[in-house]
C-alpha cells in the first residue's frame, strides 16, 4: 500500500498517511486531462474580440469618383476591405468559446492526476492549514524545505490567514479542496493538503470508484 508523508507547516516529517491500493493504482489518462485543460482554457476567453465588415462600417455609399473618365480604376465604395479604414475580411466577431466534458471524463482527469502525483511522491499531507495570523515566511519555508518550483495547497474551506500567507508568495496557490480544478494541479508541482482535505478526496474518490446504483 502507498503512503504519502505527514508533515507540519515547518515541513518537518511527523509520519505517513496511507493510500488506498484503488486510488494508488488509479491510471492517468493524458488525454482526458488535455481535454479537461482546453475546456478550463476555453472558458476564461471572454470572446469580445469584434471588427466591423463592409457592411457595417460608418462610411457613405456614395461612388469616391465616377465609374468611368477618370483614368483610374473603378471603385463602388469607401468601405470596400482594400481600401485604409475598411471593413475587414473574416475579422473576428464575439462568440463563446466553451467546450463541454462530461463529470465522468472530468473526474477521471482530477482523480488520474492526483493518482500520478501520489505516484511520483509529488504530494504532501499537513496536519492542519490553522495559522494564528498570516505569515508569509512560513509558506516561504515550507516552500524551500520541500524544494517546491511551484506549490498547490490544499486545504477544506478557506483557511483565512493561510490563503492570506500563500498569495504573497510566487507560484503558490491556497484553494478549498472543493473548489479545485484539473488546471490547478496540471499547474503546480507539488501539492501540500491538510488532513482533512485529502480524508474529503478520499470520499469523493469512493463515490466515484463505487458509484451506487439508482
Amino acid at each position: 500500500m502507498a503512503t504519502i508523508p505527514k508533515i507540519n507547516l515547518a515541513g518537518t516529517q511527523l509520519g505517513d498517511v496511507q493510500v488506498s491500493d484503488a486510488l494508488a493504482s488509479f491510471p492517468c489518462n493524458a488525454s482526458v486531462v488535455h481535454a479537461a485543460v482546453v475546456v478550463h482554457q476555453a472558458a476564461k476567453r471572454r470572446g469580445t474580440a469584434s471588427t466591423l465588415t463592409k457592411g457595417t462600417v460608418d462610411a457613405t455609399g456614395r461612388k469616391p469618383w465616377a465609374q468611368k473618365g477618370t483614368g483610374r480604376a473603378r471603385a463602388g465604395y469607401i468601405a470596400s476591405p482594400i481600401w485604409r479604414g475598411g471593413g475587414v475580411v473574416f475579422g473576428p466577431h464575439p462568440h463563446e468559446y466553451n467546450r463541454k466534458i462530461n463529470r465522468s471524463a472530468k473526474r477521471s482527469a482530477i482523480f488520474g492526476l492526483l493518482a500520478e502525483r501520489v505516484r511520483t511522491g509529488a504530494v504532501r499531507i499537513v496536519d492542519s492549514w490553522q495559522m494564528d495570523a498570516p505569515k508569509t515566511k512560513t509558506i516561504v519555508a515550507l516552500k524551500k524545505v520541500l524544494g517546491a518550483r511551484t506549490l498547490l495547497c490544499l486545504g477544506l474551506g478557506v483557511q483565512k490567514n493561510a490563503m492570506l500567507s500563500a498569495r504573497n508568495v510566487t507560484k503558490v496557490t491556497y484553494l478549498d479542496v472543493n473548489a479545485t480544478g484539473v488546471y490547478d494541479v496540471v499547474t503546480h508541482a507539488t501539492l501540500v493538503i491538510a488532513e482533512d482535505a485529502w480524508r474529503e478526496l478520499e470520499a469523493r474518490f469512493a463515490a466515484f470508484a463505487n458509484p451506487v446504483a439508482d
